[in-house]
């Protein structure tokens, strides 16, 4: 049809066909014949185009050339009914399954991170998913955190996907923890491994697993109500409930004052985590009368559980008005916003509190900073792009006025490193040399030297995929949390942190590094693609961390914590940013 009609066309040049995000290739992994034709020309619809050969691209002939893919696929289609007939049928059966992979675990987290999240999403995909009703132990388990074998005890109500099911390629697909790829060569991602990007506990094995089950028909709900209603004292909410941050931000609402604390305590055998919010009725006392019913509405609506407290006495730990435990002010948070921002990254950050949290924040145009009375926020979040198209000298004073008057500056991905000395000069805080390799490192070192001169010689055709080599397409490094900084709290002391550059902080007695990657270059990278020499040089680096200055701080985040909102499991980093830093 292209030919017929003379349409200019090229195929298997650009992009790949990995990540199962695309509308192109999820269809490839529920059965369909996945495909993407598509057309330059004006992401507004322009109606005329210059190409670079001087010929005028109408709308009109874009619209014809979709109308002429569209209609020869069809075509086809029908010609070739009976054979897409069988691939569907095909596909589903257990003789298309090539994985030696027999089943996926995923450990039960309680409601504090993302596994119901993750069950429902896989149900909503028709895979069937089987809940242990008795404890078992495995002598084969892989466990994703750094892909070795051996002997693992599951409790009972681990989730349990079996891959001798119709959902087979599915389920692999976004379980399997690698995939088989040999440099960064990729248009997109390297990884989407389900239970890297949700940080869970999880593992695979290869043998048979025989366990007293029952299947899933729908998700577990979050567990959510009010015990001890009528508490005399004070309401508290763990701070490691997934649902948290949207309660605070309720309580906010309601014109509750609010506590966090930064140590952990017990009451009646249960330990409350640090980050843990405290409503003091004694500090409340306007709402007398109220109270009750506010806390049944927030715990319902929010998905958490509010525990009433009789005393401020604890049987361990801090006691509830203690002086670790500190006031939570609502915080007036503004996010910069259009060119030269990231818009993806902008509409993650702006979804993720407004919708997920249920937390209005403003939008500023990034054009008006210079004008923008700094004193109105709390906070600022300076999403990736490149801010230093937008602030001169002037305007970098001026924020650093306003981080040592009590401002909270929350820089993320490429803006991260334009607040370090390197850059900008606003902090004293470095970027990591990425020449300057690990003593342990010196055999590397010396090999690479004697190599770097061939790299001078690169055939002209090679440069593309010797380049590539340097790039991090997408991948997860394992890192290490420090969750006694109120950056971490909620989250654990280790995650999956999603990666696409080489950019990490170096670690510095002044600079309060809240997570790092793993020291180890050969056990940094948990999923996807990084060259020895990338692994080498992020190795031991800084990702998230906090820069005290004056009353005020600036927190930098290397990575993405939320990308696409599909690799969340450092985002509550984030929110603890927003809502916890500006008062500690």
């Amino acid at each position: 049809a292209f030919d017929a009609n003379q349409i200019n066309y090229f195929t298997r040049e650009s992009f790949d066909f990995f990540y199962p995000g695309y509308g192109s290739s999820y269809p490839s992994n529920v059965g369909a014949i996945a495909m993407l034709t598509e057309q330059g020309g004006g992401s507004r619809g322009a109606r005329a185009v210059e190409t670079d050969d001087g010929y005028v691209l109408t709308l009109r002939q874009r619209v014809f050339d979709h109308y002429t893919t569209s209609m020869a696929t069809l075509k086809a289609s029908v010609e070739n009914r009976e054979a897409l007939l069988a691939y569907f049928r095909e596909f589903f059966s257990q003789r298309s399954n090539e994985s030696a992979t027999t089943a996926y675990l995923i450990e039960d987290d309680g409601g504090s991170g993302f596994v119901y999240q993750t069950i429902d999403m896989l149900l909503k995909h028709g895979v069937v998913i089987e809940r242990t009703t008795e404890p078992i132990t495995l002598r084969e388990s892989f466990d994703y955190w750094d892909g070795t074998n051996a002997s693992r005890s599951y409790d009972s109500g681990t989730f349990l996907i079996r891959t001798n099911q119709a959902r087979h390629v599915l389920i692999n697909t976004l379980m399997q923890r690698q995939m088989a790829i040999e440099d960064s060569v990729m248009y997109d991602m390297a990884t989407w491994s389900i239970p890297l990007a949700y940080n869970l506990d999880a593992a695979w094995t290869e043998s048979d697993v025989r366990v007293a089950t029952v299947t899933l028909t729908a998700a577990p709900e979050l567990p959510s109500g009010v015990t001890r209603a009528g508490a005399r004292y004070a309401y508290v909410i763990d701070w490691e409930q997934r649902e948290a941050p949207r309660a605070l931000s309720m309580l906010w609402e309601a014109g509750y004052r609010v506590r966090s604390v930064t140590k952990t305590f017990t009451v009646d055998g249960q330990e409350f985590s640090r980050g843990t919010l405290v409503v003091l009725l004694g500090r409340n006392r306007e709402k007398e009368g109220d109270v009750e019913t506010d806390m049944a509405r927030i715990a319902e609506e929010a998905g958490v559980v509010i525990d009433g407290m009789n005393s401020g006495r604890v049987d361990e730990g801090i006691d509830l008005a203690s002086g670790d435990s500190q006031p939570v002010l609502k915080p007036r948070v503004g996010l910069l916003s259009d060119a030269p921002m990231s818009s993806y990254t902008v509409g993650q950050l702006w979804f993720l509190f407004d919708q997920w949290t249920g937390f209005g924040i403003d939008r500023i145009r990034t054009g008006s900073f210079a004008s923008l009375d700094l004193a109105a926020y709390d906070v600022l979040l300076i999403p990736a792009g490149n801010l230093s198209e937008t602030v001169d000298s002037t305007e970098t004073d001026r924020l650093k006025n306003w981080v040592n008057g009590g401002g909270t500056l929350i820089a993320t991905e490429s803006n991260a490193a334009f607040f370090t000395k390197d850059q900008s000069g606003l902090t004293n805080v470095e970027l990591a040399d990425s020449d300057n390799n690990s003593d342990d490192d010196e055999e590397a070192d010396e090999a690479e030297d004697e190599e770097t001169p061939a790299g001078y010689y690169t055939r002209y055709e090679a440069r593309s995929d010797s380049s590539g080599l340097k790039r991090i397409p997408g991948s997860a490094m394992r890192g290490y949390l420090d969750n006694t900084h109120p950056l971490a709290f909620g989250v654990g002391d280790r995650l999956y942190s999603l990666k696409f550059d080489a950019v990490g902080l170096e670690p510095s007695e002044s600079l309060q590094t809240v997570g790092y990657y793993d020291p180890d270059p050969d056990a940094v990278l948990a999923s996807g693609y990084a060259s020895a020499e990338n692994r080498r040089n992020i190795a031991g680096k800084a990702f998230a961390a906090v820069q005290p200055m004056g009353q005020g701080k600036v927190v930098f985040f290397v990575d993405n914590t939320q990308y696409r909102l599909f690799w969340v499991g450092p985002s509550r980093m984030i929110q603890n940013a927003v809502f916890l830093l500006p008062g500690m």
